[in-house]
């Protein structure tokens, strides 16, 4: 049988309760919690959006229009949180700032997720911790809660509802439990939908489910559980509906420099932990506290781990937790995409179950009966805001890396400071697009990074494209229908500026990553002069628009100089 923890004081007992303690805990949380919002409004601010970011905006203004995808355009998964970036730029208008507001939301969601789910297997209070805790750390979760990739959000806040689900099924006799059982299916069928890594949650799901059962404590009729695969399939259904056309290509992983599972496993330990314990900075991997400290911290707290892990299975308590612990480094390892650990991207999901883990560590330690006489009843009031205000130490530490503070690292003009701000950091994309207009120009070929934000900061009065890299083909068809489209590249003389404003250093045709091979301004200049083919130039710093007087293939650019794509960037 299952321990259960016993209550603990809840956030309205918190505000209640007459001890000074309890007072400084409660104005402490509610910092917090507003420190993590205005950090996120803050980078939002900060810096402008990437192409990837934009073509997840393209696609919520598409559905707008009553034009679907199932999945993230140029990919055979990724789907469902578009559909909500739609729903936000109903709300709040289209724009770079509320682009990015849709995960800061998401995250709030999870966060809110996580305190119930903290409740329901630790006591009220060890959710509130940790998911105050998770929404102020680390640093590389603010940042990716600031940017729009189309899916990842999504499918956290669908596997942590399907998690909370569970919980209640198992330990309620709710009049509701059909109902219940059915939102369990469908929040694992849109997580399905989103990407596979909703496995992190429907792994452990099944298998606690399993135990359960094993325990008595837990039982399912068949109606009930055929309610729950139709409701899973339900939820997937636009994800069974595009693999059927395309003859399942999802279930093909594209080309990926995949090195297998241990060396997976190996960059788990020395990079997707630190950096989910907020000890190494995202990109760089450079530990915060040195070399020798950040490993031996490191591993001391995986140590901590696998131990909280033990006493928790020992004591049959909080068993969700335990299970999904056994399974996330192995879904880690067997993904072929984790290799890339240097945003975080793919720890995304152990993020909630590290909170968690080091709140209920603190009370372990705490709890000590030799340590909890020493400081006696303040442990209890004190315990959280320690461990998060180190928490906060780590996140202001990484922070202050980059000042003034930009989420991504690269500096946008030269004059900002602290104190700037602006609601439209991608200005730099809508002043070119201006341009573009205003000298007739609708049509534009463009490297990756430069063709989609561009697009989205136009709303839709310019059609843009890359020529080798290209997202959505029907983009690319109907530039190849206009009469004239202008080939964006960079100016070389203004290298510096193209970065400053853009963010970005790969900025011609065919560019996305390292070792691409890039359209130069003067081969395709040469193109048309050996082809006999007139063009105009315009300057638009820190551009060059060269727009031929008719027509020109973009295939047969990419053959002339060899333009392809030997490597697609993960997601």
């Amino acid at each position: 049988m299952e321990m259960v923890a016993p209550p603990e004081t809840s956030l309205d007992e918190l505000s209640t309760s007459p001890s000074v303690g309890s007072r400084f805990a409660l104005v402490f949380f509610i910092l917090i919690g507003l420190f993590g919002l205005a950090v996120r409004i803050w980078a939002l601010g900060r810096h402008a959006i990437n192409a990837d970011q934009a073509v997840v905006g393209l696609m919520a203004e598409q559905i707008l229009h009553g034009h679907l995808s199932a999945f993230y355009w140029g990919q055979a998964y990724g789907g469902g949180e578009p559909y909500i970036v739609a729903l936000v730029f109903a709300v709040f208008g289209q724009s770079t700032f509320s682009l990015g507001l849709t995960p800061v939301l998401l995250d709030l969601v999870a966060a809110i997720l996580l305190w119930r789910i903290g409740s329901r297997l630790f006591g009220p209070r060890i959710g509130i911790e940790a998911a105050l805790l998770f929404w102020i750390w680390p640093e590389v979760y603010i940042w990716q809660s600031t940017i729009e990739y189309g899916f990842r959000w999504f499918v956290l806040d669908c596997g942590l509802l399907a998690v909370l689900l569970t919980l209640r099924v198992i330990s309620s006799t709710s009049r509701h439990r059909m109902l219940e059982i059915a939102a369990i299916g469908g929040s694992l069928g849109l997580g399905w939908w989103g990407s596979p890594e909703i496995m992190y949650f429907a792994l452990p799901i099944f298998f606690y489910l399993l135990y359960a059962m094993a325990c008595q404590q837990f039982r399912i009729h068949l109606r009930e559980l055929f309610v729950g695969i139709v409701a899973a399939a339900i939820g997937a259904s636009a994800w069974i509906e595009a693999n059927v056309v395309s003859h399942f290509a999802s279930l093909r992983s594209g080309v990926q420099p995949d090195p297998g599972i241990l060396h997976h496993l190996k960059v788990f330990v020395q990079h997707a932990i630190p950096l989910l314990l907020g000890l190494q900075l995202k990109m760089t991997g450079r530990w915060i506290i040195g070399l020798t400290a950040g490993n031996i911290v490191n591993y001391l707290a995986v140590a901590l781990c696998v131990a909280l892990v033990v006493v928790l299975a020992v004591r049959r308590e909080a068993m969700f937790l335990v299970i999904f612990c056994l399974f996330a480094p192995l879904i880690y390892g067997l993904s072929p995409f984790t290799w890339y650990w240097n945003d975080g991207r793919y720890a995304v999901f152990l993020a909630p179950a590290a909170s968690l883990l080091v709140i209920v560590g603190a009370r372990e330690v705490l709890s000590q009966r030799a340590i909890a006489k020493r400081i006696g009843s303040a442990a209890v009031w004190l315990r959280g805001s320690v461990v998060i205000a180190l928490g906060l130490a780590l996140t202001l530490v990484a922070m202050s890396e980059s000042s003034p503070y930009h989420p991504d690292g690269v500096r946008q003009t030269g004059s900002e400071s602290w104190t700037s701000w602006t609601s439209d950091p991608g200005a730099g994309f809508s002043n070119v697009a201006r341009q573009l207009r205003a000298d007739g120009i609708d049509g534009v070929y463009a490297g990756y990074w430069i063709a989609y934000p561009l697009m989205f900061a136009s709303k839709g009065t310019i059609t843009a494209s890359d020529v080798v890299y290209v997202r959505n083909p029907k983009f690319l068809s109907t530039l190849e229908q206009h009469r004239s489209t202008a080939w964006l590249m960079l100016n070389p003389k203004d290298y510096r500026l193209g970065v400053a404003l853009t963010g970005v250093s790969l900025m011609n045709p065919s560019c996305a990553v390292v070792p691409d091979r890039c359209l130069l301004p003067r081969e395709l200049v040469s193109y048309l002069h050996q082809n006999n083919i007139a063009y105009r130039e315009y300057t638009m710093a820190p551009f060059l628009a060269i727009v031929p007087s008719r027509p020109i293939s973009p295939a047969a650019i990419n053959a002339e100089f060899h333009l392809r794509s030997p490597y697609t960037s993960p997601k």
